[in-house]
């Protein structure tokens, strides 16, 4: 029950329909017993600022950013983490002694869901398809990860020599760009332990273009394949590989764990794993009528 004492939280985008964060945070406030609710605000473009400041002024614990202010929203903060400002993105903040500071979770999300299943990472190399705002993150976090090579394949070269002078700039020179072409990425292809798509490529029913550049009768069985897209959970390009035998990760996984990152630096607490994937499983086997 919402009563004077309830904290509240809220999600700052446009559109807001699809966030699953209020979901996902309310099964773990439910779950931990915290008199606290997560609400998805939309706000308009040019409203950023003011939206910020009406957080403020009313008192609200914590936000979470998505697309289009992820960027945008930086100038209204008081503090950003170091990682945050590599990424110039946000898509957290917390209310640490009354400040605003803000977080990205985006890739480290990502990493944190690949441990879960025990997929290692150090010492490895990883063909990336992307280089935007997801990607970035991603490609950050595999490399504190401890991946040795990042191979990044990106339609536009300038977008991915932005992401590698990004990854130079926080001390990492592991990152090559490869063309969005076949026989650029079947030359890779036999060094990889990782295959992953972190473009909105796959998406409904948006073609996925990766299925013409993996080289699929020459790919060793143990690359693992992941999708950072979760509707449909099974991408065409993990329908492939899964046929081909391959192990895959679906998108829901960096979604929970993006969560579970984001319950803990809003409160301060340890997340209720379970209770939030629960949910989140059941809210995606409604959305995808399964």
């Amino acid at each position: 029950m919402i009563s004077g004492r309830t904290e509240y939280y809220a999600i700052l985008g446009n559109p807001i329909e699809q966030a699953l964060s209020p979901i996902i945070q309310n099964a773990a406030f439910e779950a931990r017993g915290r008199d606290a609710v997560f609400l998805g605000c939309r706000v308009e473009p040019g409203e950023l600022e003011q939206a910020v400041q009406g957080a403020r002024a009313l008192h609200f614990s914590g936000l979470a950013v998505t697309m289009p202010f992820k960027r945008e929203i930086i100038p209204f903060l008081d503090r950003i983490s170091p990682k945050a400002k590599a990424l110039d993105a946000v898509n957290v903040v917390a209310v640490e002694d009354g400040r605003y500071c803000g977080y990205n979770t985006d890739g480290d999300g990502f990493v944190q869901d690949l441990r879960a299943r025990g997929i290692s990472l150090e010492g490895g190399e990883v063909l990336l398809f992307g280089a935007g705002g997801a990607g970035r993150g991603i490609a950050l976090s595999l490399l504190e990860a401890g991946v040795k090579k990042l191979y990044i394949c990106n339609l536009y070269e300038y977008e991915a020599r932005g992401v590698m002078e990004m990854l130079e700039g926080c001390g990492y020179d592991g990152a090559e760009y490869i063309p969005f072409e076949p026989e650029a990425v079947r030359a890779v292809c036999g060094n990889v332990c990782l295959i992953a798509n972190t473009t909105c490529l796959g998406m409904g029913e948006r073609p996925s273009p990766h299925l013409d550049l993996v080289p699929w009768e020459d790919l060793d069985r143990e690359i693992v394949f992941a999708d950072i897209v979760h509707k449909p959970l099974k991408t065409q390009l993990l329908r492939k590989a899964e046929e081909r035998g391959h192990r895959i990760v679906t998108g829901d996984g960096m979604l929970l764990h993006q969560g579970i990152l984001a319950y803990r630096l809003l409160t301060g607490e340890e997340a209720p794993e379970r209770s939030m994937r629960e949910k989140l499983d059941q809210w995606l086997a409604m959305e995808q009528g399964g």
